[in-house]
């Protein structure tokens, strides 16, 4: 019986994109450092299957679609009694990503890399230390509608958010100036009443003619 789940297991993993997988690893050895507070407090279970032989799938936190990419990753609180980390480049590698949430994690650099992200949704980063983020590859992330960098800690980050206005959730540190608002109309369609929806088209078109 243990054979055969072992078989499967490894068919799982083999599912699995290589450079996904990659890119896993090598965030886990950023965050590993703190196993020993883990042990300590008995938290272990966060890190449950995380560099282990079996498919990512199975790794604490990490959500995958239908082709076994990663479309998820919640990794908060990991590092909290760790020294200061470094996101891996490879973090680009996980290109189907929808949701990253690094919150809580002693977390300094963000590297550009993560401008490849394209399907990212929301991004959780508070809490955290971050002296250098790529702004203008965080810009270029059109799908972005959530990011949270401002709530507890990087108070030593510096840049310019004015080419976030597109970002309908924007929380940022209170020395950083919001940018000011874009709106499109078109995301705005599925929640809009009927009159309110016409209304609106109507002032597009006349703006148009």
């Amino acid at each position: 019986m243990g054979l055969a789940i072992c078989k499967e297991e490894d068919q799982e993993a083999k599912k699995d994109d290589p450079l996904e997988r990659k890119a896993l690893e090598d965030l886990y050895k950023v965050f590993d450092r703190d196993r020993k507070w883990d042990e300590e407090c008995g938290c272990n279970d966060k890190n449950k299957n995380w560099g282990s032989s079996k498919s990512i799938k199975e790794w604490k936190g990490v959500e995958v679609d239908r082709n076994h990419h990663v479309v998820g990753l919640t990794r908060w609180n990991n590092n909290s009694h760790g020294p200061d980390a470094r996101i891996p480049d490879s973090i680009g590698n996980l290109k189907y990503l929808e949701e990253l949430d690094l919150r809580n994690n002693n977390i300094t650099y963000i590297p550009d890399s993560i401008g490849n992200l394209k399907y990212l949704e929301g991004l959780y980063l508070y809490d955290n230390k971050i002296t250098y983020f790529p702004w203008d590859q965080i810009a270029s992330l059109k799908n972005l509608q959530r990011l949270y960098i401002g709530k507890g800690g990087n108070d030593k980050l510096q840049g310019n958010a004015d080419k976030l206005g597109f970002i309908d959730d924007l929380q940022l540190p209170s020395h950083i100036e919001a940018p000011p608002p874009i709106n499109y109309p078109t995301k705005k369609l599925d929640v809009l009443g009927g009159d309110t929806l016409i209304t609106g088209l109507k002032q597009r078109f006349q703006l148009i003619t």
